[in-house]
């Protein structure tokens, strides 16, 4: 039988889940976000998806919300993935860039911004960019091996509004969801190893340990693990964590 799913929106900043909507099995995830967008206040925010969702129709739903987006262009739109990759990168300057070192891992990103090329599909584009993350690490025979991914974005923000050292970090923020939710809720809370499938069940338990890793986070909970170890068969130290009163 298949799995559920389910589309989640995930604030970056606070690690916070924001929503969830089920995802019918005759459908998929694209014209779930679409209806998701139509009644949110996007005012301020600036939406960051996947290749999957950078299409030109939630564009135009999360401009009409007075939000902003960041697109991740790749092969399935080739026309688009075609005009940014004709853009002269090698003439354009690296304008931030991040490091982080991180057991045993090495981690480099760059980011190249140019004005968004004209006659895309795309609606209010601003901005196109090209980052490039190296990764090196050890491998089983401690040997340094060294991987590299390049992204091409497009982003309907200004240089103003979305200077390059924010791009840069929008897009790190966005891959933060892997590691700070679905890691953690496929893994910790053993979301893949379920084999709930009476109605709602599988929807039940995500917005339960949605709640959960909500309620964490929001009274300062960084290590997600141990402190649900801490906290197993014990009432009263739940509420406590909780700011509730223990009788």
């Amino acid at each position: 039988q298949e799995a559920p799913q389910h589309l989640g929106f995930f604030w970056h900043g606070t690690r916070l889940n924001a929503a969830q909507r089920a995802v019918d099995r005759k459908t998929n995830e694209t014209t779930v976000i679409g209806p998701v967008i139509d009644g949110m206040d996007l005012t301020g925010v600036c939406l960051t998806v996947d290749a999957l969702h950078s299409l030109a129709d939630l564009g135009k739903r999360v401009l009409a919300r007075s939000g902003h987006v960041i697109f991740v262009i790749k092969g399935n739109q080739p026309r688009t993935y075609q005009a940014l990759n004709d853009i002269a990168w090698e003439q354009v300057p690296v304008t931030a860039a991040t490091f982080e070192a991180d057991r045993g891992r090495v981690v480099t990103r760059s980011i190249q911004v140019a004005a968004a090329p004209a006659g895309l599909k795309y609606p209010a584009m601003e901005q196109a960019a090209l980052i490039e993350r190296y990764t090196t690490f050890k491998d089983s025979k401690g040997k340094a091996v060294t991987r590299s991914e390049t992204v091409l974005i497009l982003t309907t923000a200004s240089p103003e509004q979305a200077p390059p050292a924010d791009l840069l970090a929008l897009n790190r923020g966005h891959w933060a969801a892997t590691e700070a939710t679905h890691y953690i809720r496929d893994v910790d809370l053993k979301e893949d190893s379920s084999r709930a499938r009476a109605p709602g069940a599988a929807r039940f338990m995500a917005t339960v340990g949605n709640a959960t890793l909500n309620l964490l986070r929001i009274h300062g909970v960084t290590n997600i693990a141990a402190e649900r170890r801490r906290l197993s068969g014990s009432d009263r130290q739940i509420l406590s964590r909780m700011g509730l009163s223990t009788g």
